[in-house]
Order: structure tokens, then sequence, then C-alpha cells
């Protein structure tokens, strides 16, 4: 089954702005935001509590969504791993120095080859370090999925696997950090898939929390 598809705007391009990190969020709807009241997702909230420690971030990508005026990603609804890391394509050149990465969840819903989503969602990761290895990749574990009836025991089966195959490509001197989304439950989600505002909110502090273990790490600015 395919999550709602929506159209998004293309952009003509990100501001270049000097000592401003350059940030990719790249995934599904839930990236895009919906279920947020402003549509921003978890976007504008991390944003916000980056330039409260003087981080400035500039968004890129070639789809804009949300009301906020740094809307630049690379999210698409109904996207699963192997979407993504297609539609990525157009936006891994310009070297992004952070990566945002949520994906998984659209291949849990379509039942899309489970026993292996893992492995893709490694295989962007490398395709991501590939187009720009200096890029350091946040990597998000999926929220809950309860509107399909086996959908929670689907996402906590990706969930348990991911985490020890990231492990690896650390334990190789990849920049990757796990972000865990274990603090969102059922009544941070909107519909049944998408968070609530709340729910993006915990999203954009456990992005955060990564964040800035990877700029105490030296791997961001």
């Amino acid at each position: 089954m395919r999550i709602k598809v929506i159209l998004c705007q293309a952009n003509l391009g990100h501001s270049g702005l000097q000592g401003v990190i350059t940030t990719l969020a790249l995934g599904d709807s839930i990236t895009f935001g919906i279920g947020a009241s402003d549509g921003n997702s978890y976007r504008s909230y991390l944003k916000d509590k980056l330039a409260q420690d003087g981080i400035e971030i500039d968004y890129i990508g070639n789809v804009r969504a949300g009301r906020m005026q740094d809307n630049d990603c690379v999210c698409v609804s109904g996207a699963r791993i192997d979407e993504i890391s297609n539609y990525a394509d157009a936006s891994l050149p310009q070297q992004p120095q952070v990566v945002l990465l949520k994906a998984g969840t659209n291949d849990v819903g379509q039942n899309r080859d489970l026993a292996n989503a893992p492995n893709r969602l490694m295989g962007l990761v490398d395709k991501i370090f590939a187009a720009s290895p200096n890029s350091t990749v946040l990597v998000a574990s999926l929220v809950p999925l309860p509107f399909f009836a086996d959908g929670q025991a689907k996402i906590d089966s990706f969930n348990e696997r991911i985490q020890p195959l990231l492990e690896q490509k650390i334990s190789l001197g990849l920049h990757v950090v796990f972000i865990s989304m274990a603090a969102i439950t059922n009544a941070d989600l909107a519909d049944g898939i998408h968070p609530n505002d709340r729910g993006y909110q915990k999203m954009a502090d456990a992005w955060y929390a990564g964040w800035i273990s990877a700029k105490q790490k030296g791997w961001i600015p």
C-alpha cells in the first residue's frame, strides 16, 4: 500500500551562505511534514534549536515543503528507500555538510522486501558518502506505525536491525550517527503514520542531540 502521494515544487537552489552549514533533509512524507499544522515537519524546530546555540544551517534540496522560509529538502510522500535514493541524485552533488536521513516507513507500509530493507538503507548511506565523502550522516530510526495491523512489529524489526549495521559503518571511520526516535509514541502521531506537532518537536529534539554529539566529535563545524 502506497501512502498518499503529494506533488512537490522544485527549488531553484540554495543560498550557499558563508559559514552556514549546508544540510540535506532526505526522506518521505514525514520529512515533508504531513501531520504538522504548518507543514514544516521537524525541520523548522531543529533549525530554531540549533540557532539558539549559534549554529546556522541552510537546508538544500530540489523540493520545497512547508511554510518556513528555508523549506528546501528532498522529501517525497510515499517514497521507499530505493526511490528516495533516486531522488537524492539531484542534490548530493551539492556536497551537503550534514544529511538528515529518515527512510523505510514506506517499505514497511508497502511490505516491500522487508528482509532486505535495512541493507537497502545501508546502500543509500554508502551512496551518500560516495557522492559527498566529507558529509556527516544522521540516520533516524522509524517512528511508530499503528496505522497497519502488523506495522509496529515490522517497524521494531527494522529499527533493531539498522543500528548494528550503522555501528559497522562507524567502525570503518564513516561519520554516521544513529538517531533513535524511541521517544515518539502513538500519542505523538496525527493519523497513525505521521507525527503531529508534538511528535515533530520530539523528532527535532532527537536530531538535535545527535547533531551536538557529532559536533563534539569534530564531525560538524
